[in-house]
């Protein structure tokens, strides 16, 4: 007991409401949202995996349909990345993760009984979409609910439950099809999306119940009055929360809607075989790159040796050295003119 008090000290602070309310965000805001980047990671993983176990075949996949399956995907994700998280400042974002998760779940369902390739390249766009807000809506409403400090370490997390859906989807799935082969009238890599599928459900139906929406809806039914207040003056008050005009302006001609981005970008590419509208625009530009780059970069095709790729990645991996210089120059100095950051 004492060591678990220890090491929740040094995970969460003193006793006192703060740490109260962090304990609560962790195990349901964190949880909900690394467990949906999880699935995001299974679901991408499962196309690769049924690829190889017979969908190819049975489908009728030729030459490079399989990129243009994951291109599809990219571009339809890529373009709804900005509306999906100006829709998060506008509706409640409970109501559109679990509707979104909903969606792709049963997207995925149907999944299974797809018989041509261009079945798979319309569902594959219309995953896109509905899986737009995963990455950059999670972190907004990161952004909104925990402070600088603490946004690091949750992010990490979060990002590597993504990794690790993508890295264990594989092995997860290909054990699941050596056990359903021969079992079922069914393909295995057929009730594979099946599978997948049903996994999705309860994790929306934790988010019904757990997602807090932001700070100052109130909405948190787990939190306390001293919770919620607390989780609103700890972060201070937002500049501009309003929708007009001047929205485009202000964003527009902000250093971090470019550089952001910019860097962004190149950081994905090298290993690739902020707030809501720059966040949304980050993942857009940097899906506008990828959505050609595996098709001239990694195409199925050059399978298992990738030295087009490889070098690529290699350049775009140092382009980023000195961009993260020049932001952190402008960050420092915005902080100091306090242009910046949040009004305590």
């Amino acid at each position: 007991m004492a060591a678990f008090s220890s090491m929740a000290t040094a995970i969460w602070g003193q006793p006192s409401t703060e740490r109260s309310l962090l304990i609560k965000l962790d195990f349901t805001l964190l949880s909900y949202f690394s467990v949906i980047w999880f699935l995001f990671g299974i679901n991408r993983a499962s196309y690769n995996t049924a690829y190889i176990s017979g969908m190819r075949e049975e489908v009728g996949f030729q030459g490079k349909d399989f990129n243009y399956m994951h291109t599809i995907f990219t571009v339809v994700y890529a373009v709804f990345q900005v509306p999906s998280t100006v829709m998060l400042t506008i509706v409640r974002p409970r109501y559109l993760f679990v509707a979104a998760n909903t969606l792709w779940s049963v997207l995925t369902l149907v999944t299974f009984r797809v018989d041509h390739v261009w079945q798979v390249f319309v569902l594959n766009g219309f995953e896109g979409a509905f899986m737009a807000i995963s990455y950059v809506g999670a972190h907004f409403i990161y952004g909104s609910w925990y402070t600088q400090s603490e946004l690091g370490t949750r992010a990490a997390v979060f990002c590597a439950f993504g990794s690790l859906g993508n890295m264990a989807g594989g092995w997860i799935q290909a054990g699941l099809l050596r056990s359903l082969s021969g079992s079922s009238s069914l393909p295995a890599w057929r009730i594979m999306f099946i599978v997948v599928s049903v996994m999705t459900i309860p994790v929306a139906i934790f988010g019904w119940f757990f997602i807090p929406d932001l700070p100052h809806h109130r909405s948190a039914r787990f939190l306390s009055k001293d919770e919620k207040t607390c989780a609103i003056e700890r972060l201070g008050r937002a500049r501009k929360q309003t929708w007009d005009v001047t929205v485009f302006r202000r964003v527009l001609l902000s250093w971090q809607f470019w550089l952001l981005p910019t860097i962004f970008m190149p950081k994905q590419l090298s290993h690739r075989s902020l707030r809501a509208i720059t966040t949304g625009f980050m993942n857009s530009f940097d899906f506008a790159f990828v959505s050609w780059w595996p098709l001239v970069f990694y195409p199925v095709t050059d399978a298992p040796e990738f030295t087009r790729g490889y070098i690529a990645s290699l350049v775009t991996g140092a382009l980023t050295i000195p961009f993260v210089a020049l932001i952190a120059i402008l960050e420092n100095r915005g902080r100091k003119r306090g242009t910046i950051g949040r009004i305590v």
